[in-house]
């Protein structure tokens, strides 16, 4: 990505991807190398389904599920915003609670947050496990493109907030969580590709997540179309203030 990001070539729009966005160079450059790698670990001897945020879904042999977004937050990317991951994710079937193993890489900073199932969480290799339990909303971080439609949805959060962020890398923001930087990240929809490696990296360090109806994530099926909203926190007593808030919303 060196000499890429933030450039006026990295804008350009190439089409629309299979999550349905607008697909613009950097989200390419991005997947193509992504997908070589893949084709590669297939060519290797192994077996997977691939559901990616350009790409779509293909089979490599099918079995197991690989989740990927070469570029999580590609606006930023392409604008020179310095937040933005790859996110990859290993799935025993298309469920989110099938998730084993994910990893989320900072493409700016190199930070690099992995998880594996009922084994823990890691960013650069520490182990991450949070273990403060006050609802104290330190950060508050939302994850929308129209956020003026919705001002009345979060007001109540917001003033109960000591800080509030846009950052615009779900996935990032999911893993900042689990490592105690932000208290409570919310997002009306997200992508699979978005968030479910994120959300075993959250899940393993002690944090947790449901939708915003406080329903439990892990047996949606991790189609591009389903799109469910996420309300990932340090601890239960935030996911609890943040759900009775969200609830109590017009």
């Amino acid at each position: 990505m060196v000499g890429v990001w933030g450039r006026s070539k990295a804008r350009v729009l190439e089409g629309r991807g299979a999550g349905g966005d607008g697909t613009v160079y950097i989200d390419s450059l991005a997947e193509e190398v992504v997908l070589k790698h893949l084709a590669e670990a297939h060519q290797h001897g192994r077996s997977f389904s691939l559901i990616s945020e350009e790409a779509g879904e293909r089979a490599y042999g099918g079995g197991e599920t690989i989740v990927v977004d070469p570029i999580d937050g590609s606006h930023n990317a392409k604008m020179g915003i310095p937040f933005f991951s790859l996110t990859l994710a290993a799935a025993r079937d298309r469920t989110y609670g099938s998730v084993y193993e994910g990893c989320v890489r900072n493409l700016v900073t190199g930070h690099h947050f992995e998880a594996q199932r009922g084994m823990g969480a890691w960013l650069n290799g520490e182990v991450l496990r949070l273990s403060e339990q006050s609802d104290t909303l330190n950060v508050l971080q939302i994850e929308t493109t129209d956020l003026g439609r919705h001002l009345e949805d979060y007001a109540e959060l917001v003033m109960r907030a000591q800080k509030v962020r846009i950052l615009g890398s779900a996935a990032l923001n999911i893993c900042l969580v689990a490592s105690g930087a932000i208290s409570l990240s919310i997002a009306p929809a997200l992508r699979s590709v978005d968030c479910a490696a994120a959300l075993l990296i959250l899940a393993e360090a002690g944090g947790v997540a449901t939708d915003m109806g406080g329903e439990e994530l892990g047996g949606l099926d991790m189609a591009l179309a389903v799109r469910p909203s996420v309300v990932a926190a340090a601890n239960q007593a935030l996911l609890t203030t943040a759900l009775s808030s969200l609830r109590r919303s017009p």
